[in-house]
């Protein structure tokens, strides 16, 4: 069993908003994250399909301008390598999420990635590498795709300050259990920040 912060959430009475891009994952990690309800989807999406960098932005905008119910949780999952302005929708996104009310001083906002992407300049850099070996591009484990970027911001957090030690992703659930002081769930891995 995954330990699930959606369900912590849920369980503590926090509203679940995730705005998921493959439909792979809308389906089999529902018991991980809860799905935007279909009412706040832009106009055209459908659940089978691929949700761009763009949809999610227009679905993370509709569903701000129509009004969340809090307390709050929010995943949004973009997809950096098929789109070069994703820095660009990310940080437009944030500043939508600071129109509705959301800001350092009520809200956590964490940003990182699943994985990185190995380097384009070696073998097991190039697509054409997975494809010959039918493998997927987070199948090899080197310090390209093991090296995430991990940014937090929560109320009380000190203004820029740069950790230089190595931290693990693992540790982020624990660290949001931590800062909301929501109980420990025994089946979480990692340990509070």
């Amino acid at each position: 069993r995954i330990p699930s912060l959606t369900t912590d959430f849920i369980k503590n009475e926090y509203n679940n908003y995730s705005f998921l891009m493959h439909p792979q994952t809308r389906e089999t990690m529902i018991n991980i994250f809860s799905m935007i309800p279909r009412k706040y989807w832009a106009k055209g999406l459908t659940h089978r399909n691929w949700w761009s960098n763009e949809d999610i932005f227009n679905t993370v905008e509709k569903t701000l301008n129509m009004g969340v119910e809090q307390p709050g949780f929010f995943f949004v999952d973009y997809n950096c390598r098929l789109d070069f302005s994703t820095s660009n929708k990310v940080k437009l996104g944030y500043e939508y999420f600071l129109k509705a009310g959301f800001s350092s001083n009520n809200a956590i906002t964490i940003l990182c990635s699943d994985h990185g992407y190995p380097d384009s300049s070696k073998e097991t850099g190039r697509p054409e590498y997975y494809k010959k070996n039918n493998l997927s591009h987070d199948l090899i484990l080197t310090d390209d795709n093991i090296m995430i970027p991990m940014y937090i911001q929560y109320p009380g957090c000190k203004k820029g300050l740069k950790i230089d030690t190595t931290v693990s992703s693992i540790d982020l659930y624990p660290t949001i259990l931590d800062l909301l002081n929501l109980p420990d769930n025994n089946d979480v891995i990692g340990k509070s920040w």
